[in-house]
């Protein structure tokens, strides 16, 4: 009966998703219908809300925006899923372990309890000092291996518990690896991309202002055929640094890839993402750059930039793309200057 009541609500949700999506004009893809689906049936948290987002500021429903609300709650990190998982099942084996080792205890416990009246029963009728000496001897042997008993629960209690805690350490930790870039120690780019789907989504809901700043290292690629890898590493962990001494609040600092840099930027508009800009460009371009190995005196690092302001709707694949396309402006126009999206798409 109740597996007949899923299949009833599967049908029921089914035919929901397909009727929405032929009334929208959608294609049924099966990462449309995935998306759909989830939608009536209510199975994902949030996933409606950002539909119902999207849609309330009179957007289609285009293979960008499905994109992107796919990714957000449907693909998440294989390695970082796996490491869950593992994680998981460690944490479900310790207390399965601690369990166990109540339940023992709980019998033992009952054990103990009916000795004890067994021995008051038999008290009550000894005539004989010998017999008496008996069974208190006996009374005293229960109540200590129940002493002894008590003493290794508590002990395996704390190992359990310890257990528990690295598990949960190693979990963070994980989480912590997975979202960071591990050469410059700033976010990588898959926490970039779940934090502007957040942004996004609170922008469109709140209708407050959100920018992005996307940067370039001008002449990477001379840094690493003249100087070494070595030296292209120290230029990428000089910006990051750079980066996070003049971004703060909400801000988000990133390494999108390579050479190239992101920073989000809540509650902004694109004159704040300007000024911002203009801070790091200059602040980037102070610092004195040394190899570290030999103390050569390498120069100045110069950086190109490109400023976008999100449009509520837009999917977050064309409002990147907006910032990439005034960085490569930016680069055109003779680098080591910041320019906004507005202006190249105008030009």
């Amino acid at each position: 009966m109740r597996n007949a009541t899923k299949m009833q609500e599967a049908q029921h949700f089914s035919a929901a998703a397909m009727t929405r999506m032929q009334e929208k004009e959608i294609p049924a893809t099966p990462q449309n219908f995935a998306i759909w689906y989830s939608y009536f049936a209510d199975d994902v948290p949030n996933l409606a809300r950002t539909v119902d987002l999207y849609l309330s500021n009179g957007k289609d429903f285009t293979e960008d925006v499905a994109r992107d609300i796919f990714g957000q709650f449907f693909a998440p990190s294989t390695a970082e899923a796996d490491s869950i998982t593992r994680t998981g099942r460690k944490v479900g084996d310790e207390l399965d372990r601690a369990l166990e080792i109540l339940n023992s205890q709980g019998i033992e416990t009952a054990e103990y309890k009916k000795a004890l009246a067994s021995f008051s029963g038999q008290v009550s009728d000894v005539g004989e000092p010998l017999m008496l000496q008996k069974l208190t001897t006996d009374v005293l042997a229960a109540t200590q291996h129940m002493q002894d008993r008590s003493a290794a629960l508590e002990s395996e209690l704390h190992v359990a518990k310890d257990e528990i805690g690295q598990l949960t350490r190693d979990l963070e930790k994980t989480r912590e690896e997975a979202n960071t870039d591990q050469l410059t120690g700033i976010a990588n780019r898959k926490n970039f991309d779940n934090s502007l789907r957040n942004a996004a989504m609170e922008a469109m809901e709140s209708g407050d202002k959100l920018s992005l700043i996307m940067g370039d290292v001008d002449h990477f690629k001379k840094f690493n055929d003249t100087w070494g890898h070595q030296l292209g590493d120290q230029v990428l962990k000089l910006v990051a640094g750079t980066l996070r001494s003049c971004v703060k609040g909400q801000d988000i600092p990133a390494r999108y890839g390579g050479e190239e840099f992101i920073v989000l930027l809540p509650n902004t508009d694109v004159k704040g993402g300007m000024s911002l800009g203009e801070i790091i460009r200059q602040a980037v371009k102070s610092k004195k750059l040394v190899k570290r190995s030999t103390g050569e005196d390498v120069g100045h690092v110069t950086m190109s930039f490109g400023v976008a302001e999100f449009e509520p709707g837009e999917s977050l694949e064309t409002f990147v793309n907006r910032a990439d396309a005034a960085l490569y402006a930016a680069k055109s126009a003779g680098r080591d200057c910041v320019l906004p999206a507005q202006q190249v798409m105008a030009a």
